[in-house]
């Protein structure tokens, strides 16, 4: 999922919620759907071609520490 976040670069995850709804096999298309909170939280979903979700996730950021002080 973090390949679909597009702020990643100098950032990481410190919190990772995952709720798996519905299996998709291996090789099914999904659309996925990502929105952002001020606070660097990001909610995604994933759904399946017959309109069934398939992956919740939410997902808490922050920024990498440079060194600088």
């Amino acid at each position: 999922l973090c390949s679909f976040i597009p702020t990643m670069l100098g950032r990481k995850v410190v919190n990772m919620s995952i709720s798996y709804v519905n299996e998709a096999p291996l090789g099914t298309d999904v659309k996925v759907y990502c929105s952002r909170e001020d606070d660097g939280t990001f909610y995604m979903r994933t759904i399946l071609p017959d309109g069934q979700v398939n992956v919740e996730a939410q997902l808490i950021m922050e920024n990498i520490y440079d060194g600088s002080y």
